[in-house]
């Protein structure tokens, strides 16, 4: 053991810093939606964390193969946005970037590809977790490629329930409108952060059955109450599958010297000004579709030990013996809220408020989720 342990020595490699990042170019639009998004950002060095470089400052347009333009407009620091007018299911169109610095960016024309519909989500819940599975098929066995998305959305609760609310306009303690001021009750998005493909080239049929794309751990609080998952079904086509089929193996499959290691990630877009410089990023357009399915906690193993979310440890219990009105006004009214109040039987006046931090009571604090039910809920 000594001499296995004497073996292991710490390696530091020196990291060369790059000269020159590239560009990055996030060119899928969902037409779909009735608008378009480019994202333009810059490679980094190994050591830079936490830090994005936006490409700001550039001219971003479509083109079609008929002599069409549409512009895109930056609304945001390296997001360019438009609401694609003018474009059509069958026009073949690329993506043209100008950057601040002159340099001249094309992707390959591509068409629009629409996705069949989703025909059913599927689950079960066994002792892994709770697994759901996407079936779809194409009858025109015209689509064969296909990449999904998801959003999920979970409901909790925060550790108490406030039945009362301090009026900061009338000065009084007033009861809590629970519609209305609702901040027991949250609902939580969370979009998916995996590469999720599949493909039917092999077979006769356009069919895929049984795509897992989400499992949740039996003990997790996301099925505590009832859980949502949308998902997103795209149609690629076989140059972009490959594109991403390479991303998921550059990025998901790398820990050990068995595992797919990395390689240069090959797109469909190109420098015009300098053709041997690297450019990352594939251009695509297409029309998705999607499907909901609700799932009930009543559903699911009785069993399944649920925990709670975003509740810090110090959020145990209450004072018992609450504070007196007068403290709660000189001393609170600018740190806590109020969970309960007591009246007195001979006034009828508020003697007594129990109170706890924002973050026992608030389930919205720090945008961990939103107090606004969800329309689908």
């Amino acid at each position: 053991m000594l001499i296995l342990v004497g073996c292991i020595k710490p390696f530091d490699p020196q990291i060369e810093e790059m000269e020159e990042s590239y560009l990055v170019v996030d060119g899928s639009i969902d037409i779909s939606t009735g608008k378009g998004n480019i994202k333009l950002t810059r490679t980094q060095s190994l050591d830079v964390v936490n830090r994005i470089t936006y490409e700001v400052g550039a001219s971003v347009w479509l083109e079609t193969e008929d002599g069409k333009t549409i512009p895109f407009i930056e609304t945001e620091e390296g997001v360019y946005t438009s609401n694609l007018p003018g474009l059509d299911k069958e026009d073949v169109t690329r993506l043209n970037i100008n950057t601040i610095d002159n340099e001249v960016y094309q992707s390959d024309f591509v068409p629009v590809k629409i996705s069949p519909e989703i025909d059913s989500i599927s689950w079960k819940a066994d002792d892994e977790g709770l697994k759901f599975f996407v079936n779809t098929h194409d009858p025109t066995n015209n689509t064969r490629y296909y990449r999904w998305e998801y959003i999920e959305t979970a409901e909790y609760n925060s550790r108490f329930l406030s039945k009362y609310i301090y009026n900061a306009n009338s000065g009084e303690i007033e009861r809590r409108d629970q519609e209305n001021q609702n901040i027991y009750l949250c609902w939580r998005n969370d979009t998916s952060t995996t590469i999720f493909l599949g493909n039917s080239s092999k077979f006769e049929e356009d069919l895929i059955i049984g795509k897992e794309i989400r499992t949740i751990e039996p003990d997790s609080w996301k099925h505590r109450f009832k859980y949502s998952i949308l998902a997103r079904q795209f149609a690629l086509t076989k140059e972009e599958y490959d594109y991403w089929q390479n991303i998921k193996q550059s990025t998901e499959n790398i820990g050990s010297l068995f595992d797919t290691q990395p390689s240069n990630i090959g797109g469909n877009i190109r420098s015009i000004t300098n053709p041997e410089r690297p450019v990352i990023g594939f251009f695509s357009l297409g029309s998705s579709t999607e499907k909901r399915i609700i799932i009930h906690s009543n559903e699911l193993p009785p069993n399944w030990n649920n925990k709670g979310y975003f509740i810090p440890n110090y959020c145990t219990e209450s004072d018992s013996e609450g504070v007196g009105v007068e403290e709660f006004y000189a001393e609170l009214i600018e740190t806590a809220l109020i969970i309960d109040v007591v009246y007195s039987l001979f006034t009828g006046e508020i003697v007594l408020v129990y109170t706890a931090l924002p973050e026992c009571i608030d389930c919205s604090i720090d945008k961990r989720g939103s107090p606004i039910k969800p329309d689908y809920w």
